[in-house]
């Protein structure tokens, strides 16, 4: 019998002892773990002296880092539940090892800086479990992703953005012309040299589009209300700018035609059409024959009628017959538009002149040749007309062809006028 307790003896004293080494070879390892995180932390953050974290531990309320250690030193084999557990170490509540592991035995003059500063427990404190992960840095990946996104943002957001600030500054400008003038303003622009997508030539005219734009602008427009038609055109199609025409001849309000540039071959259609053309001291208006293609009219009649008719091909005597109908027509709309004010002889007068064929399709007509022309022009644009038009840039230029620093208007000096 005694020789069975001696072995039992022997046995649990074995069992305390390997408890003992199990205990003490985790708290090696996780003091090795605490001091590579202390030295962690010391490389991404200068430690800040032992006096600011002892007062940062006693706004907290709890011990500063040395007397808890000094605590633990004096309490090696309890925990915060009260149980005391072989090998120095309580075991955890949920069975994984030990809640608080015996400090080092040996003197705090030998523990590292980045231990005695640094080291927090991760089972234990709770500040440690309130603590905040590193901030993450940030790869290559997400810097092209974001810088992706912020091209296309200015690529296609940009472009959005200014329109939508041009159109409410077009706005404003109308209100202060509508203002300044007491009528409904309409606009008519056309850029003919706008250049399009990879450099293709892109030109505007006059087009079934603008003809249901300005005959709706018109129709919603009170019968007693005014008109102003601001144009800068080179013209389009005939149907089109014939169909304007007539909407302006037949509305009963004052209609004005401002032309601050130009407004050839069909605007010049819409001009003879208003009550009173107001155009710019340089702005031109241009003959309205009708052209077939890149033929005119005109030419083609001229041409069947000199040369032997054995000597044409079928194509070209269809279209001197097409050009001889398109003449007649247009001389009729021209003579429609100004006999009214101009009576029979003199509006078959000036159809004839215009829309002859008596000059190259370009030709200029200047404000006064319009009023040799008996034709109701006068000068003088409103301001708030220019600043309209500053509105309407050219589109896809990459440069300005012509640049000039904008100066205040001259004022008049009165030692010279006397």
């Amino acid at each position: 019998m005694p020789r069975v307790g001696t072995a039992a003896q022997a046995g649990t004293r074995d069992r305390r002892e390997h408890h003992r080494q199990v205990a003490q070879e985790r708290y090696r390892g996780e003091n090795h773990r605490s001091q590579d995180r202390g030295r962690e932390r010391l490389h991404r953050e200068p430690p800040q002296g032992d006096e600011r974290d002892h007062e940062r531990h006693r706004e907290r309320g709890d011990r500063p880092p040395g007397q808890n250690r000094q605590h633990e030193r004096e309490r090696p084999d309890a925990c915060e539940d009260g149980e005391r557990h072989p090998g120095g170490g309580a075991e955890r509540a949920d069975g994984g090892g030990t809640c608080c592991d015996p400090e080092p035995e040996h003197d705090a003059e030998h523990v590292p800086v980045e231990s005695s500063v640094h080291r927090t427990d991760t089972r234990c404190s709770p500040e440690a479990s309130r603590a905040g992960p590193y901030p993450r840095r940030i790869d290559l990946g997400t810097v092209f992703a974001i810088g992706t996104f912020v091209l296309i943002l200015v690529l296609f957001g940009a472009p959005v953005l200014g329109q939508r600030a041009l159109r409410a500054q077009r706005r404003r400008a109308f209100a202060a012309l509508e203002k300044a003038r007491g009528t409904r303003v309409i606009t008519m622009v056309h850029r003919q040299e706008t250049v399009g997508i990879l450099g293709v030539p892109f030109y505007r005219f006059i087009d079934i589009d603008d003809s249901e734009a300005v005959l709706r602008a018109i129709r919603q427009t009170p019968a007693e209300t005014p008109i102003d038609l601001l144009m800068h055109t080179p013209g389009g199609l005939v149907l089109a700018s014939e169909q304007i025409a007539r909407a302006v001849r037949a509305h009963p309000g004052k209609i004005t035609v401002l032309v601050p540039h130009y407004a050839m071959s069909g605007g010049t259609l819409i001009a003879l059409a208003a009550d009173e053309i107001v155009m710019d001291e340089a702005a031109v208006l241009g003959p309205v024959d009708p052209q077939l293609g890149d033929l005119p009219a005109a030419a083609l009649v001229r041409v069947v009628g000199r040369k032997p008719i054995e000597r044409l091909d079928d194509r070209t005597l269809l279209l001197a017959d097409v050009a001889e109908k398109a003449l007649r027509h247009m001389k009729q709309v021209v003579r429609d538009l100004l006999v009214d004010r101009l009576g029979e002889d003199r509006a078959e007068t000036l159809a004839e002149e215009l829309a002859g064929g008596h000059y190259t399709h370009d030709d200029p007509i200047t404000v006064a040749e319009a009023q040799a022309f008996g034709l109701p022009v006068a000068t003088g644009l409103p301001r708030e007309v220019y600043a309209l038009m500053e509105l309407y840039p050219q589109e896809g230029r990459r440069r300005p062809s012509v640049q000039f620093v904008p100066l205040p208007a001259p004022t008049a000096d009165p030692e010279k006028s006397r």
